[in-house]
């Protein structure tokens, strides 16, 4: 989603477009693919918005999640953000932490009496990097 975009629908909720929020947004909406922990983030933008707090980051990243922009996930010991908006797995490497995008071929749920919202689907295990440090 370009910046327009999310501004134009932040408009239309009638939510203040205060320079903190358009520095998040705009840096976010920059970004392609990644996934950040708030902590991750802050060191980045409390550099180019002093006053930044990081209740503020949280408030619009949670924004954004609502509007679909980005979304985040937890990795059994923290939050992290995902900038990649498109449909997919993640694969979660157990010895290094890195979190890798899985494309998601084929997934059939079945009837589910209500509405459905998120779906979230995390492989753990050892990625290539780390079995390769492991010697036989």
């Amino acid at each position: 989603m370009t910046l327009e975009e999310i501004v134009e629908r932040l408009k239309r909720k009638k939510i203040k477009l205060t320079t903190q929020r358009m520095e998040v947004i705009k840096f976010v909406s920059e970004m392609k693919k990644g996934h950040f922990e708030v902590k991750d983030l802050f060191t980045v933008l409390s550099k180019k918005i002093p006053s930044l707090s990081i209740a503020t980051l949280y408030s619009v990243l949670y924004l954004l999640e609502e509007l679909g922009v980005i979304y985040s996930f937890s990795d059994g010991q923290k939050t992290v953000f995902d900038f990649n908006p498109e449909p997919h797995a993640h694969f979660i490497c157990k010895e290094c932490g890195k979190i890798e995008d899985v494309e998601i071929k084929k997934l059939e749920l079945g009837e589910i009496n209500g509405k459905r919202e998120k779906v979230e689907l995390i492989v753990k295990g050892v990625c290539e990097d780390c079995l390769k440090k492991v010697k036989p």
